[in-house]
């Protein structure tokens, strides 16, 4: 259930980057750092969910 808190998270993230692209970098780099850091956690959730 975590897992899919941080899927949507980064989501989340990559819709900043993408709404960066139309207005400004600051929102692209946040977007990036937020995207990344929720991701790597999915993939740590989602990997102690199957072990």
């Amino acid at each position: 259930m975590r897992a899919l808190m941080f899927l949507l998270l980064g989501l989340i993230g990559g819709g900043m980057m993408f709404f960066g692209v139309l207005s400004s970098t600051t929102w692209i780099m946040a977007g990036f750092v937020i995207a990344v850091v929720f991701f790597v956690e999915f993939v740590h959730e989602l990997t102690d969910t199957l072990a």
